[in-house]
């Protein structure tokens, strides 16, 4: 027989042990309850999977936006006109499944005009003329595009602005803020720098016809090589459930703030966030590394020139372009660039992925024969 004492003094010992039982115990059917289930995916898109009509006319059109991408900034206080402007081409530049000049390939673009900001607010202006890009080939593709770039106006010019705004309705003002505007008159302007990885736009300088033999003589080995992908969802429409389509194909539910990367066969393909809404239709080359941007309705290719976002035109103050749709309406958020927010997206979470693959398209030509 245990003595009284040894006895509470075993049950004391066991007490914690039998806590700790219930409650490992109790968490594994927590984990169990709670543990994310896969999701069902939505049915397939069959509209999605139709032959992609495919056209073997390669030419340039007039007025075709080029994305160039600046390497070295340009200091407004050093700047001068002549100087070298050090842009390259911001991404492979494909016609159909021909791929006309890679990514990096030096623009040819100047200093059109430099000036540091001056005293009587005069603030500084850095123009950048843009001529011409070498094609794959040695082909030179005629440009055509300036850039400005331009710094503060300075006390003056702001007071003076407010002045004119506010005079008619404030006659007495004038009496405080006269002597502010003249006393701000020698006041200088700023110096705006040009920073690297500004993206310029240029536009094709006339209809340009390719040289064919000779670009597809100058292709990168393609054997073996597939393409990848990057797509995310930028934040605007964030209460709207979406999955992200591939030809018709469900392949992941898409939160915003999410990303989903792929590697596929070279080919056309079809992607949508909205079946509903016309898919974005691409090639995507052997090699090629491409970036796909999202808001609750449609795709962008990354910084794809010319192309707003689908609320600029409702929300003129909170989205003016594609890339103000990347971040929330929240004031004290910073504004990515759509490339920035592509590398800060969290991946999308396994159970949030569907185990189908992403094949591509048929291909037609213009005159209906495979």
């Amino acid at each position: 027989m245990w003595p009284k004492a040894g006895v509470r003094t075993a049950r004391l010992l066991l007490l914690p042990a039998a806590c700790l039982s219930i409650f490992l115990h109790a968490q594994d059917e927590n984990s169990s309850e709670s543990a994310p289930t896969a999701r069902v995916p939505p049915p397939v898109v069959s509209e999605m999977q139709r032959p992609i009509k495919v056209s073997h006319s390669y030419k340039l059109a007039d007025g075709t936006p080029i994305s160039l991408r600046l390497v070295k900034p340009i200091n407004a206080k050093e700047a001068h006109a002549g100087d070298v402007a050090e842009f390259v081409l911001d991404h492979d530049l494909w016609v159909g499944d021909l791929l006309v000049a890679q990514a990096g390939v030096p623009a040819h673009a100047t200093v059109s005009e430099a000036s540091k900001a001056k005293w009587v607010s005069r603030r500084s202006k850095i123009a950048i003329q843009i001529d011409a890009l070498s094609l794959l080939d040695g082909q030179v593709l005629p440009l055509r595009g300036v850039s400005s770039y331009h710094g503060g106006v300075g006390p003056a010019g702001q007071v003076g602005g407010y002045f004119v705004q506010e005079g008619l309705s404030c006659p007495l003002c004038e009496i405080a803020i006269v002597p502010v505007a003249l006393g701000t008159l020698i006041a200088p302007g700023t110096n705006k720098d040009v920073k690297a990885e500004t993206i310029a736009i240029a536009w094709v300088d006339g209809n340009i016809t390719l040289r064919i033999d000779a670009l597809r003589r100058a292709q990168p080995d393609a054997a073996n090589r597939k393409a990848k992908i990057s797509i995310v969802r930028g934040s605007f429409g964030g209460y709207a459930n979406r999955d992200l389509y591939c030809n018709g194909i469900p392949l992941a539910h898409l939160e915003p703030g999410r990303k989903l990367e792929l590697e596929v066969e070279p080919g056309y393909y079809r992607f949508a966030i909205n079946p509903k809404k016309p898919s974005f239709e691409i090639y995507l080359g052997p090699g090629s590394d491409t970036g796909q941007i999202t808001d609750h309705d449609h795709v962008y290719a990354i910084d794809e020139p010319g192309k707003t976002g689908k609320l600029s035109n409702l929300l003129i103050g909170i989205a003016p372009s594609r890339s103000a749709n990347t971040t929330s309406v929240n004031p004290f958020k910073k504004k990515r660039s759509e490339a920035e927010y592509l590398r800060e997206a969290k991946p999308v979470e396994a159970n949030d992925r569907y185990s189908a693959e992403c094949k591509a398209l048929v291909e037609e030509s213009q005159d209906g024969s495979n």
